[in-house]
């Protein structure tokens, strides 16, 4: 499914100008080539998390995607080390966790 997801999103019309469509709407393409497999996503603990780094004229640009609960961080330099120093980096969260517990997630019945 991976290399399907990658396919999908580097063939997409939209990548170039929509980044934040062509990740959705590959998303949702796997999510539908995964439903005709006898794998059963509902339950099997599926997850996928999708960072596109994009250079532009603004800088780089993140444009991220998520589905379960797979984590994207990213690591600052926290201080400039000096001479012989390492590097220390401060995470940060990209994404939140999906949970199916989580009050935004419930749905009303």
């Amino acid at each position: 499914m991976v290399k399907l997801l990658v396919d999908t999103l580097q063939n997409h019309e939209s990548l170039r100008d929509d980044p934040g469509k062509a990740l959705s709407e590959s998303y949702t393409h796997v999510d539908t080539a995964l439903e005709k497999t006898r794998i059963d996503s509902y339950t099997s603990g599926t997850t996928c998390v999708t960072v596109l780094a994009r250079k532009g004229p603004d800088g780089t640009k993140l444009h991220i995607a998520n589905c379960g609960d797979s984590r994207a961080i990213i690591g600052k330099v926290r201080t400039p080390p000096g001479p012989g120093e390492p590097i220390k980096f401060e995470p940060f969260d990209l994404t939140k966790d999906q949970k199916p517990d989580d009050p935004d997630r419930k749905s009303v019945v």
